[in-house]
């Protein structure tokens, strides 16, 4: 097995979206604000942020439903989707 069999689907979509999307720093504007697996409203719960942390938010991709954005929390590092109504 190589490494890259390891590393997690959703880091790698990042990394294949990076060079066609647009990237922009926003701050988090709620607590407990969930950061989801999946981009929809059920999807799993991987993290909650808080009020003023920044997020790198690529604008140009969504989830299956088109308010939650792709994004990578700053402070751990983890990819995931937010609903774009919480963060600016």
């Amino acid at each position: 097995m190589t490494a890259s069999t390891f590393m997690p689907v959703i880091e790698t979509k990042a990394a294949s979206y990076s060079a066609y999307s647009t990237v922009s720093i926003r701050k988090v504007i709620g607590d407990g604000v969930r950061l989801r697996k999946e981009g929809w409203s059920q999807g799993t719960v991987l993290e909650l942020m808080y009020r003023g942390e920044k997020v790198y938010f690529y604008d140009d991709i969504l989830g299956s439903d088109p308010e939650y954005n792709y994004m990578r929390r700053d402070s751990t590092k983890t990819y995931g989707y937010v609903d774009h109504h919480y963060v600016r």
